[in-house]
């Protein structure tokens, strides 16, 4: 009991210790607002374990600022090239067609361009797959025929016939020489096994994880995860949203 007793009190130590570094953290380098500080400071002080998990589940925001610093470079890039669109649809005979539907096509195009930033692109052939077997027959049928560069953004992809059959065609192009590049999300992905991908990366494959979690079966972080589902193939060929990959899909 005596060492039981022990053992607690030195956790409840290292739990303190641990929150006070976090109030420090709190107050002098996260930008929450007052009512939120004193909130999380109160918690971790007054509440030294309660205030601990919770302060690893929904707190910290480190990660988060990093990567929104990131997002907003990103987004500034988009917006100049939305500002071009604009300017360019701003001259004299842009769009012009014969058939008279210029107008009409213009319009569209400024409404999404303002409302949606979506930028306008030309020559393009869409396939909608509703059945996922025919999407990664399709799929897989491109990633064997890619000449050049094969990457993909999934947020999950499950050790499955599906996951093992995008796999295995993944590694024969890398194994061709091609550039191979994988972004799974480390919660979505969590339940792979250590070494699903380790054949892959053998032949110059590549994979990352987005936010991943120091536990690989416990992330501590349930928001900001990774949604997306993209294959850009040769950058020529994009799948995108819909499924992720497993049989489940």
């Amino acid at each position: 009991m005596i060492e039981w007793l022990m053992i607690w009190d030195t956790v409840l130590l290292f739990i303190i210790v641990l929150n006070i570094g976090f109030v420090i953290s709190v107050v002098f380098f996260e930008r929450k607002n007052p009512s939120a500080t004193l909130a999380w400071v109160m918690a971790l002080l007054l509440l030294p374990v309660a205030g601990f998990i919770l302060y690893l589940f929904l707190g910290q925001t480190y990660r988060k600022d990093r990567m929104f610093c990131i997002k907003k470079e990103e987004d500034q890039k988009l917006r100049e090239i939305i500002e071009s669109e604009k300017e360019e649809l701003k001259k004299e005979g842009a769009m012009t067609r014969a058939d008279h539907t210029s107008t009409k096509l213009r319009r569209m195009v400024c409404m999404l361009l303002e409302n949606n930033d979506a930028i306008l692109t030309l020559n393009n052939h869409v396939n909608v797959f509703a059945d996922g077997n025919e999407k990664f027959d399709a799929l897989i049928e491109d990633i064997q025929g890619a000449t050049l560069f094969i990457h993909l953004e999934y947020y999950i992809w499950k050790n499955d016939g599906i996951g093992n059959r995008m796999k295995k065609a993944l590694t024969e192009r890398a194994r061709a020489g091609l550039e191979v590049r994988l972004l799974c999300d480390g919660l979505g992905c969590a339940g792979l096994p250590g070494d699903f991908f380790d054949e892959f990366k053998a032949v110059g494959g590549k994979v990352a994880f987005f936010f991943p979690s120091f536990l690989r079966i416990l992330n501590l972080r349930y928001n900001y995860r990774n949604h997306r589902k993209i294959a850009i193939i040769d950058g020529k060929t994009c799948y995108i949203g819909g499924f992720n990959i497993g049989d489940d899909y």
